[in-house]
């Protein structure tokens, strides 16, 4: 691991950054997840090109949407490591097409004759046809571009046979992830900061699903939005209702505004706002990229009930970070955050931080009060004790600050 330079050396005050950076590069996908996503991609697209598939010479083309194409695809819940990936399909098919024709014709090309690789595997939903692996799975979304329109518009479509629910919606997924790009902020000593721990860059992924992007190159924003979508993952895992979407989450990520401070800081500028616009009204969030047709919020909140649910959940989260801000036992605050973040990347997260406090006392760059086991930066060249099970630590307090 290489060396952090003095001039970094005031992060490792910040004790509770550093636990939620690692949380946050816990739920990441791994190069070798990114990388079976990507031949997964490649599979379906040449499957749904093959002779015999009924949308032969119909494909125009295959693009990521949702999390996958603005780099913040993470791990479903701390006890699977599933994930998934948003595929828009762009058909050359009228736009006036039946939806319910549509989506069986996607689900047959897909699935293909019995005892074909997908057969056993493909799932038919009102507005995709889903192929689960072993660890992911796969949502293809039937589009038709609309030319008279912005750059990828598309026609999508929903058909639920249970409901008697048969309409066409018009969309910009792709317009929505390039805005999502192109609002957040630029952040070079943030990404610094991850270089300098010691992390490596990874190689670059084949188009067009978007190249698998390290944590440290991610601006706060997008980490932080990680780990908000990681707390609904983990309050949701066994209700029966659904959680509000990551396009929703992502939105009101980016209309929270500019922080100021660390990860701390901007998540709890996340959930402020998301609990200011939770709270009294029904929400509704519209792309920017198609905001006269494409309404993000059309399924979620369902009802009122449903929308309180997870204002609650907000609630819950914002007093558990006033907690963390407040604690000054390492065990205080594991509790906290495996409350928030699940049990698995937070107990990994502390035996980094373990390991790194070690390393770093060893270099004479934090020094441990042996009575207390306090850690605190050294101010010289100092030798410092090592931690071998430090219980308090000595963390300025920040508060946050939120624009926009």
């Amino acid at each position: 691991m290489s060396e952090i330079p003095n001039d970094y050396a005031h992060y490792l005050d910040d004790i509770n950054d550093i636990l939620l950076a690692d949380i946050a590069l816990r739920i990441q996908l791994t190069q070798s997840e990114h990388d079976d996503a990507v031949a997964h991609y490649g599979a379906i697209e040449n499957w749904l090109e093959r002779d015999s598939s009924a949308l032969k010479g119909k494909v125009l083309r295959l693009y990521p949407q949702g999390s996958m194409a603005i780099h913040t695809t993470i791990s479903s819940n701390d006890d699977t490591e599933e994930f998934d990936i948003d595929l828009v399909v762009e058909l050359d098919l009228p736009h006036d097409a039946d939806p319910e024709e549509v989506l069986d014709l996607l689900f047959e090309a897909v699935r293909g004759e019995e005892g074909s690789r997908y057969f056993d595997v493909t799932e038919r939903n009102s507005r995709c046809v889903t192929v689960h692996y072993k660890n992911m799975h796969m949502d293809l979304c039937p589009a038709v571009r609309r030319e008279d329109e912005p750059l990828r518009t598309s026609t999508m479509f929903h058909h639920n046979r249970e409901r008697n629910e048969r309409y066409r919606h018009i969309r910009n997924p792709w317009g929505f992830g390039e805005w999502y790009k192109e609002s957040l902020p630029d952040e070079p000593d943030f990404a610094g900061f991850y270089i300098k721990r010691g992390l490596l860059t990874l190689r670059a992924d084949a188009e067009p699903v978007p190249e698998r992007v390290p944590v440290y190159q991610k601006p706060r924003k997008s980490v932080v939005l990680q780990l908000m979508k990681r707390f609904r993952n983990h309050r949701y895992l066994k209700r029966a209702r659904k959680g509000p979407p990551s396009v929703i989450l992502s939105k009101l990520a980016i209309d929270a505004g500019v922080s100021f401070g660390g990860l701390l800081d901007e998540l709890e500028a996340q959930a402020l706002y998301l609990s200011d616009v939770l709270e009294h009204f029904r929400l509704e969030v519209r792309n920017p990229r198609c905001p006269e047709h494409d309404v993000l919020t059309d399924r979620w909140p369902a009802d009122h009930d449903e929308q309180r649910e997870f204002y609650r959940d907000v609630r819950y989260l914002l007093r558990r970070l006033a907690a963390l801000r407040e604690a000054r036992h390492l065990k205080e605050k594991q509790e906290i955050l495996a409350d928030l973040f699940g049990e698995r990347a937070t107990m990994a997260a502390f035996k980094s931080l373990q390991e790194r406090l070690n390393e770093l006392a060893d270099r004479g760059e934090v020094k441990v009060k042996k009575e207390t086991a306090a850690i605190a930066l050294a101010a010289s060249g100092t030798v410092a004790q090592r931690a071998s099970s430090p219980a308090i630590i000595s963390a300025p307090r920040h508060h946050s600050h939120s624009g926009g």
